[in-house]
């Protein structure tokens, strides 16, 4: 007599889907409240950056079995480069802009030495370990945000077309605006979200 198991279709999940946004969201909204908070912004970046970080949703949507090693590379990214953010608001009290990365990279070792003697120091790492230690804990949180087949394609291309694909539409087409000036406006919305 032959058995036959029937493999139960893995169902959605709504604590999973929370898990996953609440890791994107991790890296670039923290900041982004914090700056809310202290009074420096108002909650455009806020927004923005819940908007944009959702992007990191699709690979996961796509491949839910590989959910644990496509957070980790996208969060190692992630989160060296908010750390990185944040630290510089913690020192500076200011977002990290594009212009602090050019001087940054025009910087010599001599005048990199004297910046890190003069600001680096406990309380950066502790706040560097803390979120650290945050980060790691909501990955191991992360499991497999399961979307039937067909509608798995229908939401990547839904949350894509919704954040990316419509404006630069819009914009080019219906308004038409130059494709360079669409581009600009994207990516200063897209700025709140790391990296």
């Amino acid at each position: 007599m032959h058995s036959t198991e029937v493999q139960a279709k893995p169902l959605f999940s709504w604590k999973a889907l929370g898990w996953a946004l609440l890791y994107f969201w991790f890296f670039s909204t923290l900041l982004q409240a914090i700056i809310y908070i202290s009074g420096y912004s108002g909650t455009n970046g806020i927004r923005d950056s819940l908007l944009f970080s959702s992007l990191w949703l699709i690979p996961v949507f796509l491949f839910p079995k590989r959910i644990k090693i496509i957070a980790a590379v996208i969060g190692v990214v992630l989160w060296a480069a908010s750390l990185a953010a944040l630290c510089y608001y913690v020192i500076y009290g200011q977002e990290f802009s594009q212009s602090v990365l050019f001087v940054m990279f025009e910087t010599n070792t001599n005048e990199a030495s004297e910046y890190l003697s003069q600001y680096f120091s406990l309380k950066i790492v502790l706040i560097a370990l803390a979120y650290t230690a945050m980060a790691v804990l909501l990955w191991t949180r992360l499991r497999p945000v399961y979307i039937p087949k067909p509608w798995r394609y229908i939401v990547s291309f839904a949350l894509l077309y919704g954040l990316i694909l419509h404006p630069i539409a819009m914009n080019t087409f219906i308004k038409n605006k130059p494709f360079e000036k669409t581009l600009d406006n994207l990516a200063s919305r897209m700025e709140p979200a790391a990296p």
